[in-house]
């Protein structure tokens, strides 16, 4: 009797928590304040940013891989992460890869890459973020690897961030823009995406080895409450609060990696 109702319980309680094998994601939390970074980002648009909208992209990305987890659609992928998954996605809409056969419908696929894309690019964008109340002109700094990077290619600081400004301004309707070091050419690229595309897995991109050093959101959310359609002021007040410390930390991580970092390429 009591063995019978062990393997009740196993089945019951234990077995789904070890066919699991996709992660649920947590929101990041935002490493200061929602006030923090006033004047230049309000709080209003940080509160609503962080805490409704990348939930959001958190919340949908967890319900999506819940589902390919409840069909049973990744039972013999092992452990995966939603790189690995967007990468997948990336390179079957380029024609690399078959379509997999653990795919459900095709919403799903929408999800993950909109969703995935959403969590991704945001936790990154508020990293890049620090408090700035002296409204100092923030550098990176002098002797970095990454300041050396950007006066090798760009030639000045202001250089660098004119082209970058430039980028953003001419994204139409919702993107993103990013500087990414490239392993490949041991160079940074300014690089933009549409809707929630991240870099490495954008159209065009699929397959290419990056990684994203610093990103910049260009959707109305971050910035429509304090600055309505004035997007250059956005970005202006965007470049007082860069945390150039989390720049510079992801580019020295970024020069020694070697395949796209976060999963699985093979999936």
């Amino acid at each position: 009797m009591m063995n019978a109702l062990h393997c009740i319980l196993f089945y019951v309680l234990v077995a789904p928590v070890l066919a699991t094998t996709a992660p649920q994601y947590d929101l990041p939390p935002l490493p200061y304040p929602h006030d923090a970074l006033e004047p230049h980002l309000d709080a209003e648009t940080m509160l609503i940013h962080h805490d409704r909208h990348h939930r959001a992209y958190t919340n949908n990305l967890n319900a999506a891989l819940a589902k390919l987890d409840s069909e049973g659609a990744l039972k013999d992928e092992g452990e995966i992460t939603v790189e690995a998954l967007l990468n997948r996605l990336a390179l079957e809409e380029a024609g690399d890869v078959e379509r997999a056969r653990w795919w459900g419908d095709e919403s799903i696929r929408k999800d993950i890459r909109n969703n995935g894309g959403g969590y991704v690019n945001h936790k990154i964008y508020f990293a890049n973020l620090a408090p700035n109340p002296l409204s100092e002109n923030r550098q990176p700094s002098p002797g970095s690897s990454f300041s050396v990077a950007i006066h090798t290619q760009y030639h000045t600081i202001s250089n660098f961030t004119q082209l970058f400004t430039n980028a953003a301004l001419s994204v139409f309707g919702s993107g993103w823009v990013f500087l990414c070091y490239v392993p490949d050419t041991n160079e940074v690229d300014i690089i933009v995406t549409k809707d929630q595309d991240v870099p490495q897995f954008a159209p065009g991109y699929e397959g290419r080895n990056m990684t994203v050093v610093l990103a910049l959101d260009i959707w109305e959310h971050a910035y429509y409450l304090k600055y309505r359609n004035q997007r250059k002021d956005y970005i202006s007040a965007w470049w007082q609060v860069v945390n150039w410390t989390d720049v510079e930390r992801r580019f020295d991580s970024g020069v020694g990696v070697k395949s796209i970092p976060g999963g699985r390429d093979e999936l």
